[in-house]
């Protein structure tokens, strides 16, 4: 394996913990390195990774991880980075296997904090699918699906994403030409999802704790529960549980076609009768809920990430207190409101103080229930992580005359 040396700025680093470098971070960087090559770090004993000079923005280098008593000079690089991969892999399926919740699915690899950069593997119930966005695992994607197949039984597929993948300039496949539906269970619910839109979307497990805590505390609520909404609802899954907690029944609210998939995932889960669905902007739909008076009982709102980056972040926090204010105005006098983010740039602090502005203006009096991050199987290694992004703020919502 051959080495890099690395600046001051990127010796400081990585001995404070960052896991990507740039190019600035080493001193006389080789120009005969190739994309994804595994190479050990000089100045810094034990730490490895791979690098890909090729990337158009971003990191160069990432780090996998440290070995001591190493000899890298002598290490095969192709042998010693299939070792890595095989241990990190394990470890990481380890990890998993320690919770009784992930047991039916879950998100199995997560990226850096699984010591395996750029690469994401989530189990369903009938396939396995997995995202590679980096050079140093995009060279071994076959042995890593072939090894994942061999652990774990079962199809295992990809699903390439072309933006990101596109910035480390790696190759372009066939997309794999699937039918049919996945089949994912979570919290002892089962959904379907049609192929086609797995592929445009995917379905996330990282509220999976969340849902269950507001299910917890919904049934231990004995207030009204006659009338829940789910905003932003996608495949249905928080309002779901809302009706498992005792809500009579949910409206859900998503801008795509999600009227069938909806539908089915209410019937296989016997609350065919107990839902309905409207395509609409959820803003738009706030909007004419106020203007017709409608009062919810229980509101749940998990909207897509508002900021893909820093500059994002001050329309992000605009946007979810516009949210709150039109929300605000079609609670019932006494009610529920589950406020959940996926906006990386938006702390938990920010969020609490979005809907806290929003209450004020509108007069209501908010009491937080309970606070949620990301569930076990989106590790993260604390809590000023870039991979902390997952926010679950739970209020009860005393409005006008509410009690």
């Amino acid at each position: 394996m051959r080495t890099a040396k690395l600046s001051k700025t990127g010796y400081n680093k990585l001995t404070n913990g960052e896991l990507s470098l740039y190019e600035k971070d080493f001193e006389n960087l080789s120009k005969s390195f190739f994309p994804g090559e595994w190479i050990s770090v000089e100045n810094i004993p034990g730490v490895f990774g791979f690098i890909n000079p090729l990337v158009i923005k971003g990191p160069i280098f990432r780090v996998v991880g440290k070995k001591s008593n190493t000899n890298f000079d002598k290490e095969i690089e192709e042998d010693f980075s299939k070792k890595i991969l095989v241990k990190n892999i394990d470890r990481a399926l380890a990890r998993r296997a320690m919770f009784n919740n992930l047991k039916d699915g879950s998100r199995l690899i997560y990226g850096d904090e699984d010591s395996l950069p750029g690469l994401i593997v989530d189990q369903y119930q009938n396939v396995i699918i997995l995202q590679i966005n980096t050079a140093g695992i995009d060279r071994y994607r076959s042995f890593v699906a072939d090894y994942l197949a061999s652990k774990l039984g079962g199809e295992v597929t990809f699903l390439d994403n072309k933006s990101y993948r596109s910035n480390e300039v790696l190759p372009e496949y066939e997309k794999t030409n699937k039918s049919g539906v996945i089949s994912i269970s979570e919290n002892n619910f089962l959904y379907e999802i049609d192929w086609s839109l797995m592929q445009k979307v995917g379905y996330y497990y990282d509220h999976r704790i969340n849902r269950e805590k507001l299910e917890t505390v919904l049934m231990k609520y004995t207030g009204s529960k006659k009338t829940g909404l789910d905003l932003f609802s996608y495949i249905g899954s928080w309002g779901l549980h809302c009706l498992r907690a005792g809500v009579d029944h949910v409206d859900f609210v998503d801008q795509a076609n999600m009227e069938e998939v909806t539908k089915r995932n209410l019937e296989i889960n016997d609350f065919a009768k107990r839902g309905s669905f409207t395509r609409s902007d959820v803003f738009q739909f706030l909007e004419k809920a106020k203007n017709s008076d409608k009062k919810y009982d229980v509101i749940v709102c998990d909207p897509p990430a508002f900021a893909k980056d820093e500059s994002g972040k001050k329309g992000a926090l605009r946007g979810y207190e516009r949210l709150y204010n039109l929300i605000f105005d079609i609670t019932a006098q006494s009610s529920i409101v589950a406020a959940a983010s996926c906006t990386h740039y938006v702390s938990m602090d920010e969020l609490d103080k979005c809907v806290q502005n929003a209450a004020k203006k509108k007069g209501v009096e908010l009491q937080v229930l309970d606070l949620g991050i990301q569930g076990f199987d989106h590790p993260m290694m604390s809590m000023t992580s870039k991979s902390n992004y997952i926010k679950y703020i739970l209020y009860y919502v005393r409005n006008g005359d509410g009690q």
